[in-house]
């Protein structure tokens, strides 16, 4: 008769483990789910072959269950939204992750500097073109740059009408650039990411 190995049974805490970690993957596609699940299980496997020390040994370096699911959906999140068009989704998964990571925490901040310079500057460029001794370039002792006021500006704009192509482009610039500090802090916590250890 031929033999057949049949893998080792698992402790019941490397079970619930699993179990726990399953339930933190639930937003991801199925095979997605399974195929992390099995390659925790594979190495709990691989551990009970040295018995259930191993693997509780195994667990321990893992850490807790539901933070290692948590960072596999992170890291799911973030690798699906890195491919889109549209940074939006991937700008919300960043920003969840700012309490837990100086990264996101910065790029999260340098997202919202620029796409909030973006409105801001197209509003002045509006602004310019219906109301031209409102806005514009100001250079006094009290403030120099671009400025929008509800009184006419102290000193005739340099500029002139120059200034609503320049604050079009500058707004641009900001939006670009925020979706640029986006995408490389999205690259960036992706890289950092914990991997599963090799089982010893």
């Amino acid at each position: 008769m031929s033999h057949i190995d049949t893998p080792p049974l698992l402790p019941i805490d490397a079970e619930r483990y699993l179990h726990v970690i399953r339930g933190e993957l639930l937003a991801l596609p199925e095979t997605e789910r399974d195929s992390i699940l099995d390659e925790i299980r594979a190495q709990f496997i691989a551990q009970a072959t040295f018995g259930p020390d191993a693997v509780q040994k195994l667990m321990a370096r893992l850490g807790p269950a539901h933070t290692l699911g948590h960072t596999f959906a992170k890291g799911y999140e973030l690798t699906t939204t890195l491919t889109r068009t549209n940074p939006t989704p991937l700008i919300r998964t960043i920003a969840s992750l700012a309490t837990k990571s100086t990264v996101a925490f910065f790029g999260t901040i340098g997202i919202v500097i620029c796409y909030t310079a973006t409105p801001a500057l197209l509003v002045m460029a509006i602004g310019k073109a219906l109301f031209p001794t409102h806005v514009g370039w100001v250079h006094t002792l009290e403030a120099t740059g671009l400025i929008m006021s509800s009184t006419p500006l102290p000193a005739p704009d340099p500029l002139g009408y120059g200034t609503i192509p320049l604050t079009l482009g500058l707004s641009l610039l900001a939006f670009l650039l925020g979706t640029k500090i986006a995408r490389l802090t999205g690259r960036t916590l992706l890289r950092r990411l914990p991997l599963l250890p090799e089982a010893r």
